[in-house]
């Protein structure tokens, strides 16, 4: 609603005649919403007094409900209150009139707040009169208020024109409305009223003629057209480039797009996590003499394992046998000659292999350790998407596009695909399910040996480099010409970089432990084979030796062939030994090897779990600003539609004289043409694109929730989802009000570009509608307009009496001017100078609508006919209707 409200407080037959009429005009779109009052209904009493109105808004938006309440439904810095007292031939306000109307403003100067922060109420006497009509006294201007204004009894087609006076019935109604209008600023577009400035009566009795002329050009707004021409040439599939003169297209749009992925990718929360390097144990140094030391006790030491070895293995045989026999197999009892234990050296050498060097497991990251993405990654995606596409500034390191000193722009459809097209991949995960995507994973996923650089750089790869994922929509690059690159857009590149990472992950999750070596058992069942043959060697010989020493053979045989069956089996079982040994030796340095593995695929599941969590926040994110972006390139504004106002045939016999409306002619193809390329520079500044996101956040009231760093709460948010900031972000631009926002920014600023004279429209033909005007002759907008902005014309002389024509107040000497914001500067000068010297004001409206008050200098009663005596057959016949005090002006 408006910061401003105008409050009419009209009485009798005359005053429901009023607003009957204004709300026909307020329907038909020529006059903004208002209130009435009928001073018949207010009631005084005991208490506040009450004040039934009616809000009378565009449309049949019209509400009955009271006074304060109409007023105090939104905030206001102004509030007019307009007593319109009605003087024809045959009727006059009452007395109880102009009480009703000072209940009415007194009621709101106590109601509302008070300034300089509060509301402003604005006291208005608006007398309109007849022409002819005489007999008002000086109760009527209403002493104590701001301002007190007579309508001039004239009503000229145009002001060079003759007058077709004021009469009753006829053109009173509509004259009388076209002057409330003005001074309450009810016209559509006009900003400000005609007796808003200051108090123009300082004294009691002193007062102010006026007259107003309006010129109206039914149809579409003008800057409107522009806007919504400027529009439909920038959406184009080369986006706002064509047609901007200081960018041009980019020549290969694929591959700044690509540049700009591998840059983007290349830093922050999009690089893959560092992976544990797989460390290498530690080999022990010993010295020469203690080597030989620990492999000679070793072998010694396991000559004592191998004769337990044999003493428990013939013991359990024994055992069995005695089982067998005694209990039977299959029973429920075991006969032992002695407990069992396992604490031979093998038991002992396979406990110390298995557990020496491993130590404790390290403790690895966990999911919930994750990171949530820095807000940095998507100032980053903005910046860069925004400024490839309007010019505006790059982050450092990445360089612009440029050829021969001009700026290359990439159109939308290489930076993000198409709202239309749908997001570019599914919530629940999108990995897709092309045939050799896991191959292309194994491959691109880094061996244990790989460095965590080497492995940044096999994911920074751009996507186009691998098949599309089953995740992808079809018409990625929606908006994109026939011959066209098939490179998939910038945040496509990005979505599937980040589901590549994800992919790898999957890989190395899958890959099992190293399986456990099992080189201990098959030396220990090979040692075992070796004590085996040499005790069955050991057998042999002794036999032999016995054999040997029945044939009585010399002393010196006999210790010769005791010494071989002794020496022999001992040094192969010593040999044996040893090459176990050495078995012992080689496993504990794989078990050694194995542990430290083991240790280095426990880290890198933990960190695969946490790096999951953390793609998976990345992607979910990544995906609502992809989309974000989408639509702020793809739908920067919206269709802008712009209906022809018909002004209904009721509505056109009430006009006034004085308000002319006039139908405007469609403009021809190259001069809408030539203005949209014109606004499209106005509009497509660089940075224009940042500029419409800055607006849509400020707009969602994110303004306040900026920290000290610089991030939006929308970046910070981690959550998603519409209760947080990022999601209502989403869900504003999904439905259209971001681009809906960015249109009514869009108008604004071409209409401030009219206003300041930096954009021209095309000058429109203008058919006159009405009795008045030319039939069939259309005349430029700038002649249609021309009486706005000319030398003032004097007032008719026929409503001044002799001492106010000597004291000239007939001659205007204030011209204020209203010109509607479509560049047209009206024929002859606007600065025009009055024969006071008195230059017109002008101002600019929002509108169509073009309105041109002229106001005397200050006057006093007796220098109008209107507070003249009545003649005497007039006096008899309004006697009962006027005020009892014999109050009359002194001539």
């Amino acid at each position: 609603m408006s910061a401003d409200l105008s409050v009419l407080v009209v009485g009798g037959e005359p005053g429901a005649a009023l607003r009957t009429l204004a709300e026909g005009w307020t329907a038909a779109g020529l006059l903004r919403e208002s209130v009435w009052v009928r001073a018949e209904d207010v009631v005084t009493g005991d208490g506040p007094a009450r004040a039934p109105a009616r809000l009378v808004g565009p449309g049949d938006d019209a509400r009955d409900a009271d006074l304060l309440e109409l007023v105090g439904a939104a905030r206001r810095d102004l509030v007019r209150v307009v007593a319109v007292q009605q003087v024809t031939r045959g009727w006059s306000p009452p007395a109880a009139f102009l009480g009703r109307a000072r209940v009415v403003a007194d009621l709101l100067e106590a109601a509302v707040p008070l300034p300089p922060r509060g509301t402003r109420v604005h006291r208005v006497n608006l007398l309109v009169g007849e022409s002819g009509a005489t007999g008002l006294r000086t109760e009527h201007l209403l002493p104590g208020w701001d301002v007190t204004g007579v309508v001039a009894a004239e009503d000229r087609p145009d002001l060079d024109r003759a007058s077709v006076f004021v009469r009753e019935p006829g053109n009173f109604t509509g004259h009388g409305l076209a002057a409330v209008a003005a001074v309450a600023a009810l016209w559509a577009g006009v900003p400000g009223g005609a007796l808003d400035e200051g108090d123009a009566t300082t004294a009691d009795g002193d007062l102010v003629v006026l007259r107003a002329s309006v010129r109206a050009i039914l149809g579409p707004d003008a800057v409107e057209e522009v806007v919504r021409d400027t529009v439909e040439l920038v959406s184009g599939p080369d986006g706002a480039a064509a047609v901007l003169p200081w960018a041009r297209p980019a020549a290969d749009p694929a591959a700044a797009s690509t540049r700009a992925a591998r840059f983007l990718l290349g830093r922050g929360d999009l690089l893959p996590a560092a992976w544990p390097t797989l460390p290498e144990p530690q080999r022990r140094v010993r010295g020469l003499r203690a080597a030989v030391v620990d492999a000679v006790r070793f072998d010694v030491r396991m000559v004592r394992v191998g004769a337990e070895w044999l003493g428990r293995a013939l013991r359990r045989a024994v055992e069995n046998v005695a089982t067998l026999v005694l209990v039977g197999r299959d029973s429920d009892t075991l006969v032992r000659t002695r407990p069992r234990r396992d604490d031979s050296l093998f038991d002992v050498t396979r406990l110390l292999t298995e557990t020496e060097r491993v130590g404790p497991a390290r403790a690895g990251p966990t999911a919930e350790d994750a990171v949530a993405p820095r807000p940095q990654t998507w100032q980053d995606l903005r910046r860069v998407c925004f400024a490839l596409a309007d010019g505006g500034e790059l982050p450092a390191g990445l360089a612009a596009p440029e050829r021969a000193g001009v700026r290359e722009l990439l159109p939308p459809w290489a930076l993000a695909p198409g709202p239309a097209s749908g997001r570019r991949a599914t919530r629940d995960g999108g990995r897709g399910e092309a045939d050799g995507a896991a191959a292309q994973a194994q491959a691109r996923a880094p061996a244990p040996e790989e460095e965590p650089a080497a492995a940044a750089e096999t994911s920074a790869q751009p996507a186009d480099a691998v098949d599309a994922p089953g995740g992808a929509v079809d018409g990625s690059s929606e908006g994109a010409p026939a011959g066209a690159s098939a490179a998939e857009p910038l945040t496509a590149q990005l979505v599937d970089a980040v589901d590549e990472q994800a992919r790898a992950l999957d890989v190395l999750a899958d890959q099992s432990g190293l399986p456990r070596s099992d080189v201990s058992e098959r030396a220990e069942r090979r040692l075992k084979r070796r004590w085996v043959v040499a005790v069955v060697a050991f057998v042999l010989a002794a036999v032999l030796t016995a054999v040997y020493a029945v044939g009585a053979p010399s002393a010196e045989g006999i210790a010769r062939a005791v010494t071989m069956t002794v020496l022999l089996p001992l040094g192969f079982v010593l040999l044996a030994n040893h090459a176990y040994y050495r078995s012992v030796r080689r496993r504990e340095w794989k078990v050694a090897r194995e542990a430290e593995e083991r240790g280095w695929r426990a880290e890198s599941g933990s960190v695969v779990r946490r790096e999951r969590a953390r793609l998976e926040l990345l992607r979910e994110a990544l995906l609502d600003w992809c989309e974000v972006v989408s639509w702020l390139l793809h739908r920067p504004w919206a269709p802008l539609d712009v209906p022809p106002v018909r002004l209904p045939e009721d509505v056109l016999s009430t006009l006034p004289a004085a308000v002319a409306l006039g139908v405007g002619r469609a403009v021809d193809d190259q001069a809408r043409h030539d203005a949209a390329r014109a606004a499209a520079a106005v509009l497509c500044r660089p940075g224009w694109v940042t500029e419409s996101f800055d607006a849509l956040v400020a707009h969602l009231g994110e303004g306040s929730d900026l920290r000290t760093d610089g991030y939006l709460a929308a970046d910070l948010d981690v959550r998603g989802g519409p209760p947080g900031q990022r999601g209502r972000l989403l869900e504003t631009v999904r439905s259209g009000a971001a681009a809906t926002l960015a249109t009514a920014a869009a108008v604004a600023d071409v209409r401030r570009a009219v206003e300041e004279g930096r954009l021209r429209l095309p000058e429109r033909r203008v058919d006159r509608l009405g009795r008045l005007g030319p039939p069939g002759q259309p005349v430029s907008e700038s002649e249609f307009l021309r009486t706005m902005v000319q030398e003032p014309t004097p007032f008719a002389l026929d409503q001044w009496s002799p001492r106010g024509l000597q004291r000239a107040r007939h001659l205007p000497t204030t011209a204020l001017v209203w010109l509607p914001g479509t560049g047209t500067e009206p024929s002859g000068s606007v600065s025009a100078v009055t024969a006071t010297g008195a230059r017109p004001t002008v101002r600019w409206a929002t509108g169509q609508v073009a309105l041109r008050v002229d106001i005397s200098r200050r006057a006093e009663p007796g220098d109008l006919l209107l507070f003249a005596p009545v003649p005497t057959a007039q006096a008899r016949e309004r006697a009962p209707e006027t005020t009892a005090r014999p109050d009359l002006v002194e001539w």
